[in-house]
């Protein structure tokens, strides 16, 4: 098996130099047939991923490109592989002893994040482009598991993307964006697309748009054999004190359920504890002055979602519930506040009746989070943005030594804003 874990970035810089690294168990000293941990790191603009040997060129920008033009575009962009190959035939993906190394090379423009999903038991990467050096309106580009590397699969029309959710009904795929700012307004839509096997080729299709307002985050789950979706609302260009919603499939379509209040909502997360479902939003700022604010835990009642905690955070810009063994956590990344990127991230824990502080971690301009585990071993990963004076900062590896997260590994990135972790078999 594959392990592969991603870090996305988005900063406007002229030039990127980008680290790619894999961890490898202690018996572990080969590439081929053994187990690696891949770590993937998103620059900006015109920047390049790294991902295992192989360079692509950078994705048009084109918004509505026809199927034949993507078709071309891909086919262009997917023959630059072998080529690439040749020349990085030098650089190798090597396991080493407790840490991450080598890389992959991926063009984005402006990537916020990815998302991993299967379709058929193939691999599937789906990129948020957030921006070009001009504009919003750019492809996001879905990626496909060749085999041997993530080759381009679809280009799909994106504005301002800041996050996809893949999720399945009555084997039907569907991949949902939020879509922040289309250079103008945060009042637009974003879109949920429908995997079309019967399309030749098979690609995702419009299916159904959601009114949002800068919206940052969106999340699928179910209870009780019902799907929703949560959507962060961020801004509707006025204030940050604003709904966000939550809506449920009514077995066409997805409509309106419940509307939740929430201060720049950056990102939502679905956990359930004790066999209760519950929300947690993590709010980013109170108003134009001010990001100390509550994120807040919401729990299902039966019918409806109801505020359960506060948590005080500071510019919260991502937030992870996670469990190891029997404890449940609940991590929070803050990346700005009070004037300053150099800000302190949280996990807290579950006592039974609340979710108390445990951690405090100095974590500069947290952007991103994720709580993974490798044959027993559990890791916090945190991407930092900014460190105050530039975006060559060094995002952080946590690993748990059964009380608390010590520092496992530093990463070099470039304004590195998420991480992804996944398993390829």
């Amino acid at each position: 098996k594959k392990k592969i874990m991603t870090s996305a970035a988005c900063v406007l810089l002229a030039h990127l130099c980008v680290v790619w690294h894999t961890v490898a168990l202690a018996e572990h000293k080969g590439f081929v047939g053994v187990k690696n941990h891949d770590l993937y790191v998103v620059p900006p603009e015109d920047g390049t991923v790294m991902v295992a040997e192989y360079d692509l060129l950078a994705i048009m920008s084109t918004q509505d490109a026809t199927i034949s033009q993507q078709a071309s575009q891909i086919q262009d962009l997917n023959a630059q592989i072998s080529t690439q190959a040749a020349l990085n035939s030098a650089i190798e993906c090597r396991a080493q002893e407790n840490g991450f190394d080598a890389s992959m090379h991926i063009l984005t423009e402006g990537a916020i994040s990815w998302k991993h999903f299967a379709i058929n038991d193939v691999p599937f990467l789906a990129v948020a482009n957030y921006k070009n050096a001009t504009h919003h309106n750019i492809n996001s580009v879905v990626y496909r598991w060749d085999g041997a590397q993530f080759v381009a699969f679809q280009l799909i029309p994106t504005v301002g993307a800041r996050a996809w959710e893949h999720f399945e009904i009555d084997g039907t795929h569907y991949l949902a964006v939020a879509n922040w700012f289309d250079s103008v307004t945060h009042v637009l839509d974003s879109q949920v697309f429908r995997f079309d096997e019967e399309s030749q080729p098979a690609q995702f299709v419009p299916f159904q748009r959601i009114q949002t307002k800068g919206g940052h985050d969106i999340r699928h789950f179910v209870i009780a054999e019902a799907h929703y979706l949560a959507v962060a609302n961020w801004y509707d260009d006025v204030s940050w004190d604003i709904n966000s919603e939550v809506l449920k499939w009514n077995g066409t379509q997805f409509e309106s359920f419940q509307l939740l209040r929430t201060h720049g909502a950056s990102a939502w997360e679905h956990f359930v504890l004790d066999g209760t479902h519950h929300l947690v939003v993590a709010n980013h700022r109170a108003n134009s002055t001010s990001y100390q604010t509550n994120s807040e835990v919401f729990r299902w009642n039966g019918s409806q979602f109801v505020s359960f905690q506060l948590i005080p955070t500071l510019g919260a810009s991502a937030c992870e519930p996670f469990a190891i063994d029997d404890a449940h956590f609940l991590a929070f990344a803050s990346w700005y506040g009070e004037g300053s990127f150099q800000t302190t991230s949280e996990v807290l824990k579950w006592n039974g009746a609340q979710f108390v502080s445990l951690q405090l971690f100095s974590t500069p301009g947290a952007h991103g989070m994720a709580a993974f585990s490798i044959d027993g071993m559990h890791f916090l990963a945190m991407a930092s943005w900014h460190d105050t004076i530039d975006h060559y900062t060094t995002s952080m590896i946590f690993k748990w030594n059964g009380a608390q997260f010590v520092s496992f590994q530093p990463v070099a990135t470039t304004g590195a804003t998420d991480w992804e972790h996944f398993v390829i078999d």
